[in-house]
């Protein structure tokens, strides 16, 4: 038995065949992006302007007051691991490269978490669960 997916035809006639699903899906992925790139802009002037970014920053005191020095200090080891993993790719130490483009020196911030957070469930709207916090928002549903 053949499924719809694969052009049989109904009581309707003919079904959707792979090019016409090809065509729903990219028509869904191109309305989809067309909304996001709509919703930058708003997104932008709300986290950050100078009075948005007030309030995204209100996540850096406490121990973030301590990450983000630590942080600046691991800027040069972070660029150095990433560079070493370009030479490593050139020469041909392919697991090594890898290996150094995995390395994450930088500490995790409340800001960083919190503009992960809005990214995904304000602009993006896509469920997203950071450990604290869950969203179920899909605008792809």
């Amino acid at each position: 038995m053949k499924s719809k997916l694969q052009g049989s035809a109904g009581p309707a006639g003919a079904l959707l065949d792979g090019r016409a699903a090809e065509r729903i899906v990219d028509t869904a992925v191109q309305r989809y992006f067309e909304a996001r790139r709509g919703k930058v802009e708003d997104f932008v002037d709300a986290h950050f302007t100078f009075s948005g970014s007030l309030g995204l920053h209100r996540n850096a005191l406490g121990l973030d007051l301590i990450r983000a020095p630590v942080n600046v200090a691991l800027m040069l080891p972070t660029v150095g691991a990433k560079l070493g993993a370009m030479a490593a790719r050139r020469v041909g130490a392919g697991r090594t490269a890898e290996w150094l483009d995995r390395r994450n020196l930088l500490l995790r911030t409340s800001v960083d978490r919190e503009i992960e957070w809005l990214i995904h469930t304000e602009l993006l709207e896509l469920p997203f669960d950071d450990g604290a916090r869950r969203s179920e928002r899909d605008a792809l549903a």
